[in-house]
């Protein structure tokens, strides 16, 4: 499946630009808490431990620390989702079908 496709299934117009999507709004990603811990969030963005370090190291994601627990904000993780799907939007826009 093209990617394009999929953006359509999803209901994202990826032909036009699109104003930000509104990160407070949790409910679309049915994100509870305020924050999650390190395996939660692994769980969220189904990624390896390994790959969610590489995000932290880039700035794509900040960590929170609170004593000796990591935490990952809900708005943050949100926010990374976004403009994840955004940014496969808009490559599926540029990127020409088979």
């Amino acid at each position: 499946m093209h990617v394009g496709d999929l953006c359509g299934m999803m209901g994202i117009d990826h032909t036009r630009e699109r104003t930000p999507m509104n990160t407070q709004d949790f409910s679309v990603l049915n994100l509870k808490k305020a924050a999650y811990s390190v395996n939660e969030t692994l769980e969220i963005l189904s990624l390896g431990r390994t790959s969610l370090y590489r995000l932290v190291k880039s700035g794509d994601l900040a960590p929170a620390k609170f004593g000796k627990k990591t935490l990952f904000y809900a708005s943050d993780v949100a926010e990374f989702l976004f403009k994840l799907r955004q940014s496969s939007c808009n490559s599926a826009r540029r990127t020409p079908q088979r």
